[in-house]
């Protein structure tokens, strides 16, 4: 009976390093190469005229072959040996098999040297999800409904599951809670909010006094959350929309189909949503505070006068206010982080643009722009990096030092979780320093 002929040429593996290589990246053998070859490894090609060896080379060993025979002279690794059909040996990798019995016999004589007694380690018994330790993994990766049915599945295909722990369970885990939610008018919103937080099995009953509204938007969502007072309970969800902008017309909405005026929560957010809930007109306008009449253009004033006629009434049509006010203003609570981002703002506009502290900042924040840092645009995570900064308070002036200190000072006892009861003295001396 006839051998059955191989489906891949020859001629399609290196002769020096016995690889495959594409045509491409092949080159025939030839007098150069046979010249070049015999004086790297100082022997001959051979078998090149059996139908069992490679006639071509791969594109690597041909430039080592170059490189060599050139002033370069690379090491090189032995080629490989075609002794005969069938049967490809790396000379630099042969291993006899009397060698290889007798290696073993030497391992398995020095393991079996000491006693059992001597064993110092123990096989654990792997320990198996169910189902409840299944979810406390799933909730705390935060995964989704879709990607913790793949999870699941993966632990089940390996034995990791107990009898018993279900893997699509996940798929409608939300169907207890979607009777709480109604979707109209490209906006999703809570329909039962109190019966909504029993259902997520609060210890303590609902009281609209325990928790505040907060209200945000970016690019891709608008959405409203109410977020319990001291941060006992998780934040949770009442309001969602992935069209609707940042605008009168749509918080207006959201108010009313959650019922805002029957919880009368306390409501935060960023100054922005601030003035729009209390029908303030947007942009660089002279009256922007809802609290009083502050001028934004009496700049001459603005770090000497302190006390500002205060803002008794939203009248629309007077002191930039072109809205009826959705929520009374004594409902809304100024957030700390903008605070601190406004003060962040104006201390870096004051820098001195040729000074080691400005170029210092500038050093520190090379993703930002250069126009981002002039205006003091920063995050919270920007302002925490530079608090705990050292260097960059050995590059500021005294007067620089004394409103950075200031500006600590008050982000830690007053704009933190902690009060400092001497508040009032903190802030009045940042704002001498400043």
């Amino acid at each position: 009976m006839s051998r059955i002929p191989c489906k891949e040429k020859v001629n399609k593996f290196c002769y020096i390093c016995g690889t495959f290589e594409a045509k491409a990246y092949r080159r025939e053998i030839n007098d150069s190469i046979k010249g070049q070859f015999e004086e790297c490894y100082q022997t001959p090609m051979k078998n090149l005229d059996k139908s069992w060896v490679p006639d071509s080379i791969c594109e690597d060993c041909r430039r080592t072959l170059k490189n060599w025979n050139s002033i370069k002279k690379e090491v090189v690794t032995e080629p490989t040996v075609w002794p005969k059909y069938g049967k490809i040996v790396r000379t630099g990798n042969t291993v006899s098999q009397s060698q290889v019995l007798q290696e073993t016999e030497t391992v398995q004589s020095d393991s079996t040297e000491g006693s059992d007694d001597e064993v110092g380690f123990d096989v654990k018994e792997p320990k198996l999800f169910d189902q409840n330790d299944l979810d406390d993994l799933i909730r705390d990766v935060n995964l989704p409904k879709d990607s913790a049915e793949l999870i699941a599945s993966r632990f089940k295909e390996r034995n990791l599951l107990l009898p018993g722990t279900k893997i699509s369970i996940y798929r409608k885990r939300d169907h207890e809670f979607r009777k709480f939610f109604t979707s109209e008018n490209s906006l999703v919103y809570c329909n039962d909010i109190k019966n909504l937080i029993c259902a997520c099995g609060l210890q303590e009953a609902y009281k609209p006094e325990n928790w505040r509204l907060f209200i945000d938007s970016s690019k891709e969502s608008l959405k409203a959350v109410l977020l319990h007072n001291g941060n006992k309970y998780a934040a949770i969800s009442i309001g969602h929309s992935t069209i609707m902008k940042e605008s009168y017309e749509s918080f207006q909405l959201l108010l009313k189909k959650i019922n805002y005026n029957m919880h009368k929560w306390l409501i935060c957010g960023d100054f922005k949503m601030i003035n729009i809930l209390v029908g303030l007109q947007s942009g660089n306008t002279k009256n922007p505070c809802f609290l009083c009449l502050w001028d934004s253009r009496a700049r001459e004033e603005h770090w000497v006068r302190k006390e500002w006629p205060k803002r008794i009434e939203m009248k629309v049509g007077s002191n930039n206010v072109i809205y009826e006010s959705l929520v009374e203003t004594n409902k809304i609570l100024l957030p700390p982080l903008h605070i601190k981002l406004g003060l962040m703002k104006q201390f870096t506009k004051a820098l001195n643009k040729d000074g080691k502290c400005f170029k210092y900042l500038q050093s520190k924040f090379q993703n930002l722009s250069d126009a981002k840092i002039k205006e003091g645009i920063f995050v919270g995570p920007d302002i925490r990096t530079l608090m705990k900064d050292n260097k960059f308070l050995s590059t500021m002036t005294s007067d620089e030092k004394k409103a950075w200190s200031s500006f600590q000072s008050v982000t830690e006892n007053f704009l933190g979780n902690n009060r400092d009861p001497n508040y009032k003295t903190i802030v009045s001396t940042m704002l001498q320093n400043f």
